[in-house]
């Protein structure tokens, strides 16, 4: 297994440049929204039926998340508490709440939760640059025909058929609202996944917990096969926006998570697990086992590519039944339209649907 640390070569001028305007304007945001307190005021619930997520809070203060239509309906206090038990934030006190679609009359995210339209914004924006560096960096190395070939994705934002999160707003968001949900009423500070693609999903979680204060150990521990030609320079990248708070672990997933539990002590098991890895049965089983073990109990999962009848969406249902996981929350057959020229266009764009879903370890 080889690890890398958060330390790493001097960065390159033009890596400098991109993220000291991306921390310059973290910062600017980050003193906004924490004057703020980051809370969004729902003024009155949302609407029952189809909901559009849009990513923004129209003038009566309903709230949404881009590009999305899903029969999310209001849920009462009393239904509230039922369906959070308490567990995130104190239910009583909110009249708004975001169904899941699995289970049903479930709260998913309660509308206090969601994120100021700007700081979601700000999030977009920072992802968008890592897409973009990783495209110009690669297109401007040396590589053989067939490697070029085998990244044809890359040469638009897209990135067709190698799908990331960094271009599924309503994803994005979502993952970052519910880090941050339970941040509010926890003491979370490690984060762990199998899966790192371009690392779009690194950034989602450490802007989520980061303090910007130096030393405050939140860490997020990385599994990854590191088989990407980009991958080293997401890895850079991501260093570069949090020194000392990412590690990754080369190799197998299934060698590589059980031996870093082996090896962590007790205290340092993580808060929060993120599964992105091998997408069959076996594997998505597999890589849920070890997870959670490597999890603190009563700590908290999330998994992407969760599809309603999909082979990770069997495993998941396969840990619930096992009493490995507990109170699964899904959020399902979510459609995007991913633009290819730019975060915005819509017209030019690619269809895609996905589905994630959380869980508690037990």
């Amino acid at each position: 297994m080889t690890t890398i640390p958060s330390t790493h070569p001097r960065p390159t001028n033009r890596i400098k440049t991109i993220s000291f305007a991306l921390l310059f304007c973290a910062l600017i945001e980050f003193l906004y929204v924490r004057e703020k307190n980051h809370a969004v005021e729902v003024e009155s619930p949302v609407n029952a039926g189809q909901l559009q997520f849009q990513q923004q809070h129209n003038d009566m203060g309903e709230t949404a998340m881009q590009s999305v239509v899903m029969p999310f309906q209001t849920m009462q206090e009393e239904d509230a508490v039922i369906g959070r038990k308490g567990e995130l934030t104190n239910a009583a006190e909110d009249t708004c709440c975001i169904y899941c679609t699995f289970p049903q009359n479930v709260c998913c995210l309660l509308c206090s939760d969601v994120s100021s339209p700007g700081e979601h914004d700000l999030l977009m924006a920072s992802m968008e640059g890592l897409t973009h560096y990783i495209m110009e960096s690669f297109h401007s190395s040396q590589h053989s025909l067939q490697t070029q070939h085998d990244y044809s994705f890359l040469k638009n934002r897209a990135w067709a058929g190698n799908s990331h999160v960094g271009n599924r707003p309503a994803q994005a968001t979502y993952y970052y609202d519910w880090v941050r949900s339970i941040q509010r009423v926890s003491n979370v500070k490690r984060v762990c996944e199998i899966g790192m693609n371009g690392g779009h999903s690194v950034i989602i979680f450490l802007a989520a917990l980061s303090t910007s204060q130096k030393d405050s150990g939140v860490h997020l521990t990385m599994f990854d096969l590191s088989e990407f030609a980009y991958s080293k320079t997401a890895v850079n990248y991501v260093n570069t926006l949090y020194p000392g708070m990412f590690t990754l672990h080369v190799g197998n997933s299934r060698i590589t998570v059980p031996e870093w539990t082996a090896n962590v002590r007790n205290g340092l098991l993580c808060d929060i697990f993120s599964i992105d890895g091998d997408h069959s049965y076996e594997g998505a089983l597999i890589d849920i086992k070890n997870a959670a073990k490597a999890t603190k109990k009563g700590g908290y999962f999330i998994l992407d590519d969760v599809n309603p009848g999909s082979p990770t969406r069997e495993a998941f249902n396969a840990a619930l039944k096992d009493g490995i996981l507990e109170e699964p929350r899904c959020v399902e057959n979510v459609h995007f339209k991913i633009g290819y020229d730019n975060r915005f266009d819509e017209t030019n764009a690619r269809d895609l649907t996905m589905s994630w879903c959380t869980a508690k370890v037990v």
